[in-house]
């Protein structure tokens, strides 16, 4: 986290490559670059080994690839820098690595040769899955290389052309342990140092004698506009954590571009950068409107790759959903350069990595190795999805649906298929769950509805937070009141900038509208419409095609009205047409107005405003927040805000959804309990538990869905607090090691150096996620609030806290520390100090046991089981016992 003292520039400096700092110094609005130099593509082989030995520890998995990597990386950059390399692009598991000026390519094979003896040296593990031996292929070459610094929301730097396409070549000839260079740069070295021809290049054989010239310090950065050259969410992220590794669910889309090689060749590289420029501008676009990470480019034969990302470093929630919605629109827009992608969904490791000099944000993990060979399947002009993304989307996709295809690193058979253009909505049936602890709710909901028969119009706010049910209880309305004709809006936070997005879809029911039609038959359909019900609005027609979409001639009355009195008139006119279109009881439904655009709040606004008189049920949903639409107090407006459920309606809603497949009841009250309430978390809980998790294990199957909900309300915070959130991130995420309950004297005891006292401005932020029960003590407001928070902290940080506590409770209860056996025997066993865990966890057990607590005791005793397993040389009495 960058210090006011710093800058922005300054704090972002190991993130540039010196390539751009130096570009930024010296032509700064020049958009290519030439320069000749080598280029070393080092690749390292046996990732794949080592993570797949790993996934079996699942996150203490994932973290030990990335301190691998951190660990490896950092040692290959020394040897590197040490001949004035530059480091121009991180690739996961790889390097690409740039060497200019005098002698460049002795320095740069120097270099591949002093990196692949630092591997032999430290790439030899041993893991907890077995030993694994990490060796490097690297591909050099050396020419005239084109660069390209393009983009609007930020300036990437874009690597393509012959000169790159002659490096990827070399790398993807040359085997593991295999130096491969090309014959531009053999022709700069002494034949000694030449092995045999291999494919359309030379084996390099030893190294070739140049001293080592250490790279320089890029200098003072401050008058430079480093921030710009930073994708815009990196940049927030960046600028305001503290970089802690976490555990996430992400959605991750790999763009392939191809066909730059003959386009530089033939058309010149201006025709080049502006056919990138356009690209990168597109997939920034889309990325910036929806919400969605742009990640990095990437180098590749005969064009490049560019990375998206949903779900890193942040959530708003939805981030398959955004990711196809970026995705479509990149694909809506071809231009000059071909394209295809591919999309995919699952766990990650993120972390923020490297020496000082050269860092990274990078994101590891099946998910993203998938997404790239998934993309290697697909065709230009296609953009295959992997199920577990289409599973979780919103929206529903015209799909065609491929043969199961082998990848490698996979046992199984992958399932994808080409994604089409949107065609609606997914259904979120809830499959005959019945509403409980919604009585007061459903009673004035139906009360309106007989209202609305009887021609008094009005209008319902179901408010509250996401997963309280709002859904649910609209779906019981339609049910329980067949005779109210229907239309429903979806409100979208990547549509709330397109005037009348919201009104399209129930503007094109109410009136009859197919809503495939193309504008020719929708404006017939209109126009018919308005002829037989409401003659007199013919001269208004233009204004009534707006929000349905369609740009019709103006009319003499059209053209009279200024524009500021446009939106009221379009507002008034659309209200006469419904009114006498829709003169029968009608229910109409916009979710999730919180999301509203101006246009469509306005004419919502209005409806509203008059809806007294008509035979109509307003009902929105939206949560408690100012922006969007919010009714105005009036005689026919209610708000209703579901509260949670009580712990009686949790357990009989979730005896009713296990009715078939029975759970035990130490489950269902770990799942209802952890709920907080909150019937759609309630619902994963359970599904979680039906799938046969452990009660210890359900925070962690559920995590990506409650961290999506943790991060959803930090999405609905104020902008202003977006310096403050990440700091009151780390305090959550501290807090959780305590429970959902916790003592601030205990935390600040344990934790006094990371945790400020309730004193600090920060503790104020916290309310949307902790409440003071009493004086000292807090509480999360839903259990799987804290359960995600807990998820996120790297499990090297987690044995930490949870050390500390424990030390911190057991010297503060001295000689009475066994009453606080239960407490102490999950602290120091998630601390991995089994010696006290084994002790702590027989004190417990014994004393569930002679409560009769048999459920709590046998948690108990098999702790103390595997505690004594992992700790070893107990007497096998004393275990037995």
């Amino acid at each position: 986290m960058h210090s006011a003292l710093t800058g922005p520039s300054e704090a972002l400096k190991p993130y540039v490559p010196r390539l751009v700092i130096d570009w930024l110094r010296t032509t700064p609005d020049a958009r290519h670059r030439i320069v000749d130099g080598s280029l070393a593509f080092v690749d390292i082989s046996g990732f794949t080994q080592l993570t797949e030995k790993l996934a079996r520890q699942g996150k203490v998995g994932a973290e030990a690839v990335s301190d691998t990597l951190d660990a490896v990386f950092t040692q290959l950059l020394d040897v590197a820098y040490d001949y004035d390399a530059g480091l121009l692009k991180w690739g996961g598991d790889a390097l690409l690595l740039l060497f200019s000026g005098h002698d460049h390519a002795r320095r740069c094979c120097r270099a591949a040769v002093g990196m692949q003896a630092t591997l032999d040296r430290v790439g030899r593990l041993r893991t907890s899955g077995g030993a694994v031996t990490l060796r490097m292929s690297v591909g050099v070459h050396s020419g005239s290389f084109d660069f390209f610094l393009v983009g609007g929301s930020h300036r990437e730097l874009v690597i393509t052309g012959p000169a790159a396409t002659a490096t990827v070549d070399m790398e993807a000839d040359a085997a593991a342990g295999e130096i491969l260079i090309s014959p531009a740069t053999a022709a700069q070295l002494d034949p000694g140092d030449l092995g045999e021809a291999k494919g359309a290049g030379v084996l390099l054989r030893g190294a070739p004698e140049t001293p080592p010239e250490r790279a320089p310090d890029v200098g003072d950065v401050s008058a430079l506009d480093l921030p710009s050259c930073i994708p815009t969410e990196l940049r927030k992220y960046l600028l305001v954590e503290h970089g802690e590794a976490e555990h996430r669910t992400v959605s991750v889309a790999f763009l392939q571009f191809s066909g730059t090689d003959a386009l530089l060749a033939e058309r010149g590289p201006d025709t080049a950068c502006g056919a990138l420029e356009a690209l990168v501008g597109r997939a920034q676009k889309a990325c910036d409107r929806y919400g969605v990470t742009f990640f990095a480019t990437d180098i590749n034969r005969d064009g490049g790759k560019i990375i998206m990302v949903s779900g890193a470093p942040w959530s708003g929630g939805d981030d398959e959903e955004r990711l196809l919605r970026a995705v479509r629109a990149i694909m809506d827009d071809p231009g000059e350069i071909p394209v295809r992608i591919g999309v995919n969904t699952g766990r990650a490791f993120t972390c923020d990595f490297g020496p000082p000099y050269r860092r990274s944000y990078q994101i590891y993990g099946d998910a993203v190795n998938l997404a790239a060979r998934v993309m290697g399947k697909g065709e230009p002009g296609e953009a295959l999805v992997t199920d577990s993304t289409l599973s979780r989307a919103r929206t529903t996709y015209e799909l065609r649906p491929l043969e199961p295809f082998m990848v490698k690193g996979k046992s199984e058979p992958v399932t994808a298929s080409v994604l089409g253009a949107a065609t609606g909505t997914r259904s979120t049936a809830h499959g005959g769950t019945p509403l409980v602890g919604r009585e007061h709710e459903i009673s004035v909901l139906l009360g309106a509805a007989a209202s609305a028969r009887a021609g008094q119009g009005r209008v319902i706010e179901l408010i509250g937070e996401p997963g309280i049910g709002k859904s649910r209880l609209v779906e019981e309305v339609a049910r329980q009141a067949p005779d109210l004709a229907s239309f429903r809006a979806f409100c979208e936070q990547y549509e709330s900038s397109t005037p009348y997005f919201a009104f399209r879809e129930v503007l094109q029911g109410a009136l009859g509208i197919a809503h495939d039609a193309d504008p020719t038959a929708a404006e017939a359909a209109l126009r018919e419409r308005v002829r037989t019900d409401v003659p007199g609005l013919e001269p208004w027609l233009p204004l009534l095609g707006t929000p349905l979409g369609l740009d019709l001639p103006a009319t003499h009355e059209t053209s009279l009205l200024e524009d500021k009195f446009i939106p009221d008139r379009t507002a008034e006119i659309v209200r006469e047409l419904l009114a006498a279109v829709r003169a029968k009881p009608t229910l109409f439904v916009f979710d999730d107005v919180h999301w509203l655009d101006e246009a469509s709040a306005g004419l919502l606004a209005h409806l509203a405003s008059g809806v007294g008189d008509l035979p109509w049920l307003l009902l929105v949903t939206r949560r408690d927040v100012d922006t969007g639409f919010v009714a105005k107090e009036g005689p026919h407006v209610e708000r209703l805000r579901p509260a949670p459920l009580t712990a009686a309606a949790a357990a009989k809603l979730a005896n009713a959804a296990t009715s078939d497949s029975p759970l035990p009841p130490h489950v269902l009250h770990a799942v209802t309990e952890r709920s907080g309430g909150n019937p759609l978390l309630l619902g994963e809980l359970i599904a979680a538990a039906l799938r046969g998790a452990s009660v210890d294990d359900l925070p962690s199957s559920v995590e990506g869905h409650s961290a999506k909900y943790f991060e959803a309300i930090c999405s609905i915070v104020p902008l202003v607090r977006i310096v403050i959130e990440p700091r009151a991130r780390t305090v959550l995420r501290y807090a959780a090691v305590l429970g959902s309950t916790f003592e601030t004297d205990l935390l600040l005891d344990a934790l006094r150096d990371e945790i400020p006292a309730p004193g600090d401005d920060l503790w104020a932020h916290l309310a949307d996620f902790i409440r003071e029960d009493a004086p000292g003590t807090f509480r999360f407001h839903h259990a799987l609030t804290r359960d995600a928070a807990y998820e996120g902290l790297p499990f090297r940080r987690r044995r930490a806290l949870h050390q500390r506590v424990g030390v911190t409770i057991e010297r503060r209860a001295g000689d009475r520390a066994g009453e606080d056996a239960e407490i102490l025997s999950l602290h120091f066993f998630h601390a991995r100090d089994f010696p006290r865990a084994w002790r702590y966890s027989r004190v417990a057990g014994d004393r569930a046991r002679s409560i009769y607590a048999n459920a709590e005791a046998s948690d108990l005793y098999a702790r103390a089981l595997d505690s004594a397993r992992r700790l070893g040389g107990l007497r096998a009495a004393e275990v037995a016992e």
